[in-house]
């Protein structure tokens, strides 16, 4: 393949064209990577690349980049700092070990899509089907050619022989002895002194052993086991033996003692408290009894876990309560049962990310001593060099507006160019700062001569232009979180213009950030927007509809309650919270209705929306709807889910009538489910301090009287306490 390479010709490089076809290519890995194959945004995507790549072959049948660090080498020459998206492209090529990059003249949009759908895959693989070279050229990629560092070839160690070295690694880690090694290189010391990883290390070995160490280790094993999950993307891609590894992790976390556990299972639930649910993917390789007790911890933390998991939790707790004697230890069932128990995994691909070790642990160093190296003056003069020119240009287009008012005729035409090249440079370069207070400043001034005021209406339709409009919103994928602020700022400055392109995106964006940012600027401009919302309310899909109803509710107009009592009836229930939330809002008795309609479903689902969003409604027959609730027979998981709800509810509305049920509830005996009926009733004493009747307090003065058990010590802390204010 060597002598295939086409040798790339600097001379006459348009930098800028190159700068331009990275960031389009960029583009294009990100939505290959967040959407399906052939999606429309794909497509189009690559095609863009494709045709900005045409542009800088009309001159030349090749161009080779090479990858340095965060930006691109070109006959010889840095493309400079590269936009946000750019450079994570560039380090996405560097993590993948490519060092020379070839595009020839002809590459098609599907070359560019199979390239990107490449890097996207795991280092791992790609290294397994023989490097991203082989890989690239096996898929049919003809005008586009990768050279690669071959790291396997560098091998560095200090004072080791090269046989004890290979003495050292005989072969690939099991996700087990992995685990082990990094607890053992934990930040705060090696809790698991003594114990090494040159014999077999059973679990039986690390119970005991981490069973009488301290209880700080807890937070440290579950922060290994995430990052762990989050390296490998997900435990829904492994092989048999690695799986039978994951069950010693099950085995281990199952045998530490309670009060380990539980530290363990607080570490799990603050990830989940942050969404980031990856961890319970070890949920299946657990104990029962352990899962039974992570899903009473989670109740007991207000951590809502999403259905799945929780129907999963209930249908494992049943099982427990019935068979819990029957159930052998994991290293007594035979590896065939568990291969067939081992079916449910929660799966979330994650892109790798890399910092070569010996790069990271200087930056640590610098950080620590806080004595950061002063830059050479030629790269301090370099650096500077990359602020000068927007600072000019920004300073050009204030001396033009400021200057307008004073012009003669004959300069207008000259200074109307002026400022739409400018409006362009800024755009180019990502400076919506610059456009906002262009744009802020040319709206500001009161022209009073003809020509001046249709010289700025002229200004302004470029930026009112649909070209404009895409290009600022599209800056928002391009140039990434950094310019999020800045282009919101302009987006809210322009205003209506923004209003059916961001609804046009948002109907059709995958991701969710992006997406996020589409709606919140939507909501602050909902006033303006929600017209066109109400337009859109006829389409099918449901997450849209949603985010419109979203708009609609923050818009404040209560003409847009007979739109909103439309959308009810959508089919998806999600939609239909979404529209119960946003009328109680409002106040409209409509929501009443179909609050209570809900709160007596037998969808599961759909009940517990119903009881989370009944705190926001007056309506007496809710408050008899979540009565029934409490008083129904029963503890399973999601009963108690579902009562503990419904009592958060009752305390926000006030209403004194079930105070009756409380009492009963209070003073009841259970020997069942026994830690969940106590969780209920510290709810029942924690939410009576929020009641306004001072009948509350004496509910609770009764519980603190009636012995000295867990319960009455709590109530007696409680009438202790300052009562809160309603």
């Amino acid at each position: 393949m060597e002598s295939e390479r086409t040798e790339v010709v600097s001379v006459g490089l348009d930098v800028s064209l190159i700068g331009a076809a990275v960031r389009e290519l960029a583009g294009a890995y990100r939505n290959v990577s967040s959407y399906p194959k052939g999606h429309p945004v794909v497509v189009q995507a690559c095609e863009r690349a494709a045709g900005i790549l045409a542009r800088v072959f009309s001159d030349r049948e090749a161009i080779t980049m090479g990858v340095v660090r965060e930006t691109l080498m070109v006959g010889g020459d840095s493309l400079g700092a590269l936009a946000p998206a750019a450079r994570n492209y560039v380090r996405t090529l560097a993590h993948h070990g490519v060092a020379l990059i070839t595009f020839r003249k002809g590459v098609a949009a599907d070359e560019i899509e199979w390239f990107s759908q490449i890097l996207t895959e795991k280092r791992a693989e790609i290294s397994a089907n023989g490097g991203i070279e082989k890989v690239v050229h096996g898929a049919g990629i003809r005008h586009l050619e990768v050279c690669s560092i071959q790291y396997d070839s560098f091998q560095a160690a200090e004072n080791v022989p090269l046989e004890e070295r290979r003495k050292q690694s005989p072969g690939r880690r099991s996700l087990w002895e992995t685990f082990i090694e990094r607890l053992m290189q934990g930040a705060e010391g090696s809790f698991l002194t003594g114990l090494g990883l040159n014999g077999e290390v059973s679990p039986s070995d690390m119970i005991g052993l981490v069973n009488s160490r301290s209880q700080g280790s807890m937070p440290r094993i579950a922060d290994v086991l995430e990052e762990l999950i989050r390296e490998i993307g997900g435990l829904g891609q492994l092989n048999f033996e690695e799986k039978l590894a994951l069950a010693n992790i099950g085995e281990f976390i199952g045998g530490l003692k309670p009060e380990l556990r539980r530290l363990f299972f607080d570490r799990v639930l603050q990830y989940c408290q942050q969404e980031d649910f990856s961890v319970l993917e070890i949920m299946p390789f657990l104990p029962t009894s352990a899962v039974l007790e992570l899903f009473t911890c989670s109740l007991e933390s207000d951590v809502v876990l999403p259905s799945y998991i929780m129907n999963s939790m209930e249908h494992m707790a049943d099982a427990f309560s019935k068979e819990s004697a029957l159930v052998p230890p994991v290293s007594q069932i035979n590896p065939t049962e568990r291969k067939e128990g081992y079916e449910i995994f929660f799966r979330e691909d994650i892109v790798d990310t890399f910092v070569p070790a010996d790069y990271l642990d200087t930056l640590k160093t610098l950080v620590t001593s806080q004595s950061i190296p002063e830059p050479a003056r030629e790269d301090f003069q370099e650096q500077l060099g990359t602020l000068t020119d927007d600072r000019v240009e920004s300073a050009i287009s204030r001396i033009i507006l400021e200057s307008l008012s004073f012009a003669g005729s004959e300069q207008l035409g000259a200074l109307k160019r002026n400022l739409q090249e400018l409006c362009r440079y800024f755009l180019e370069v990502g400076d919506f700062q610059s456009l906002e207070n262009m744009y802020a400043r040319l709206c500001g001034i009161p022209f009073e001569k003809e020509e001046l005021v249709a010289m700025k209406e002229e200004v302004l339709e470029n930026f009112h232009a649909a070209e404009f409009v895409a290009e600022v919103l599209n800056g928002a994928e391009n140039w990434g979180k950094d310019k999020f602020e800045e282009i919101g700022e302009i987006i809210q400055c322009i205003g209506k213009p923004f209003i059916e392109p961001l609804l046009d995106r948002l109907a059709e964006e995958e991701r969710r950030t992006i997406r996020r940012y589409y709606l919140d600027q939507l909501i602050k401009m909902s006033g303006q927007a929600k017209e066109a919302a109400c337009t859109r309310l006829g389409d099918s899909r449901w997450y849209f509809i949603r985010n419109l109803v979203d708009i609609l509710e923050h818009s404040g107009d209560p003409e847009v309650l007979v739109h909103l009592r439309k959308v009810a009836g959508f089919p998806h229930p999600k939609v239909r919270q979404r529209v119960i939330e946003a009328l109680l809002s409002f106040g409209d008795l409509e929501g009443d209705k179909l609050l209570l309609h809900d709160l007596m479903s037998r969808d599961a689902e759909a009940r517990q929306s119903a009881i989370q969003q009944a705190g926001k409604s007056r309506d007496p027959d809710v408050v008899g709807a979540l009565m029934l609730i409490l008083g129904k027979k029963g503890m399973s998981p999601t009963d108690a889910m579902e009562k503990k709800t419904a009592i958060q509810a009752l305390a926000e509305i006030g209403d004194s009538r079930v105070f009756p049920l409380f009492d009963r509830m209070l003073a009841a005996r259970h020997f069942l489910r026994l830690s969940m009926w106590n969780m209920l009733k510290k709810e029942i004493l924690n939410s009576l301090l929020k009641y306004r009747d001072p009948s509350a307090l004496e509910l609770v003065r009764k519980v603190a009287g009636s012995g000295k058990g867990e319960l009455a010590n709590l109530a007696a802390r409680l009438t202790r306490w300052p009562r809160e204010k309603a």
